[in-house]
């Protein structure tokens, strides 16, 4: 199957799928019929935050000091989810 063939919506699908662990990118790609560089390449486009590990926290003079309340979700999964809701799915 070619990469314009798959709907936005599948894609998206897809892309939930891999980052909610359902599925594996090898998976995904088997299912779909296309090579798991073209699912790699999906993930790599969705945008994600800076990192948060402790080191770069650490250095960084801006950063906030620590909340108690819950931490949000990471940016890849705010931005699928999003365009989950953007399509009404």
């Amino acid at each position: 199957m070619n990469t314009s063939e798959i709907p936005p919506t599948e894609r998206i699908r897809i892309l939930a799928d891999i980052l909610s662990d359902r599925l594996t990118v090898g998976e995904a790609a088997h299912r779909s019929g296309l090579p798991a560089r073209v699912v790699q390449q999906w993930l790599r486009e969705i945008p994600v935050a800076e990192p948060t590990d402790r080191a770069t926290r650490a250095a960084d003079d801006d950063t906030a000091p620590p909340r108690a309340d819950r931490r949000p979700l990471p940016r890849c999964r705010v931005v699928v989810d999003e365009m989950v809701q953007g399509l009404g799915l």
